[in-house]
Parts: structure tokens; C-alpha cells; sequence
């Protein structure tokens, strides 16, 4: 498959790059600093864009079958203060895709964009003061693609629980639910190798279009 990987120098983009290439796959590396990418790969390309700018994407676009976007907000946001970040970037994405004439999108999103008092203490507390704002505008992110302003596309969200940089875990250590942001197994951490997993999971089974997917680590 072409697949066109949008925050592909992050933890969790670095991490799908690598295992799409190990399955085969030719992977086209969007980043706004290609010095973050530092592995080469005969299947690679990285080509640095504005990912703001729609006419920046349209070309690197064209003629792949699937658009992945792991980008994450580096800028940090007061509990008061508004994030747009998510919503932006991914309309820009949308409509580069409409040109391009690609339908099929898979998006990072998180577990926590729907709080529903099941958090742990902990979660909440940096919910409130460090991601509070990301949160808000993951969920207008999932609603804009999700809520018929992007009938040309065919979406799926991957909702992680909180992100790690441990190996990865058993698929009988991982829980997984469709359309959902909580399952009753969730120990709230998740490795991002399991991310990257589910991501590829995803591409190479075509599923879950139209759905958002909750990911986390069992409890034990």
C-alpha cells in the first residue's frame, strides 16, 4: 500500500513508519523537520510540508491509498486558554485529501476527549491543568470528521489511554473497543508500540470506517 504518514517524527508516528515498512508497505514521511526523521529506508520518503497550508499537502497526496496522521500539538495551553491545533490541521488535511482525491484517513485521538469521572485521580488532575485544552479540541476534531462535514472521507480514530514508551504488551494484555472512550478492563496507560500496532492493524484490514476506537492496557 502508498500510505502518507502526517506527524511521522513523533513517538507514535516514528513507531507505524517503522512497522509499515517492515510489512512492506511504501511510506511517504510528512514532517514539518526532516532532521527529526533519522532512519533511511528504500520505501521511505520524507518530504517536509507545511501541514497548515493545504496546497502544501495536495501534491504529496495524490495517488496513495491512505492518509495517517499522528500529529500532536507541541505548544502547551493554560487550563483557560483555547487549543485549535487538531481541528485546524485536520481540516486542512480533509480538504488537501478531497483534491487529492483520497478517502481514507486514520486519526490519532486520545480516550480522554469524553470525561466521564471513571479517570483516575491522577488523569484528572493532569487532564485539567496540562491537557485540558488538547482534549476540548480532539473532541471538535472527531466531531467535524465525524458529524457529516467530511462525507468524501472514510475515518477512523484510534482513542489511546495515556501514552508510553514501554515495550509492547501482549494481545491478551490489551483491551480494545469499538466506539467507545472507556471499557471496564482499562488500566489507563498504553504503549505507543501497541498504538502503532492497532494504527497498522487498521490500514492493512481496511476497519473500523466510521468508528473511533479505544485502546488502553488491561488491568491486572
Amino acid at each position: 500500500m502508498r500510505v502518507v504518514v502526517l506527524g511521522a517524527s513523533g513517538g507514535t508516528g516514528q513507531r507505524f513508519v517503522t512497522k509499515a515498512l517492515a510489512n512492506g508497505h511504501l511510506v511517504t514521511a510528512l514532517v514539518r523537520n526532516p532532521g527529526r526523521i533519522t532512519f533511511q529506508h528504500d520505501n521511505l520518503s520524507v518530504k517536509q510540508v507545511d501541514i497548515t497550508t493545504k496546497e502544501d499537502l495536495v501534491g504529496p497526496l495524490s495517488e496513495v491509498d491512505v492518509v495517517v496522521s499522528c500529529l500532536g500539538s507541541r505548544a502547551y495551553r493554560k487550563p483557560w486558554q483555547v487549543e485549535t491545533f487538531y481541528t485546524d490541521t485536520t481540516i486542512v488535511i480533509s480538504e488537501a485529501m478531497k483534491e487529492a482525491g483520497v478517502k481514507r484517513l486514520v486519526l490519532v485521538s486520545s480516550a480522554y476527549i469524553k470525561k466521564d469521572g471513571r479517570e483516575s485521580k491522577m488523569v484528572r488532575a493532569f487532564l485539567k491543568v496540562f491537557a485540558g485544552p488538547a482534549m476540548d479540541d480532539m473532541l471538535r476534531m472527531e466531531e467535524h470528521v465525524f458529524g457529516g462535514e467530511c462525507p468524501h472521507l472514510e475515518v477512523t480514530t484510534v482513542r489511546p489511554t495515556q501514552l508510553t514508551d514501554d515495550p509492547a504488551l501482549r494481545e491478551e494484555e490489551v483491551c480494545v473497543a469499538v466506539d467507545a472512550f472507556y471499557d471496564p478492563c482499562d488500566a489507563g496507560r498504553i504503549p505507543r508500540e501497541n498504538v502503532a500496532s492497532l494504527l497498522l492493524d487498521i490500514v492493512e484490514g481496511n476497519k473500523f470506517i466510521g468508528k473511533g476506537v479505544f485502546l488502553s492496557g488491561k488491568r491486572k
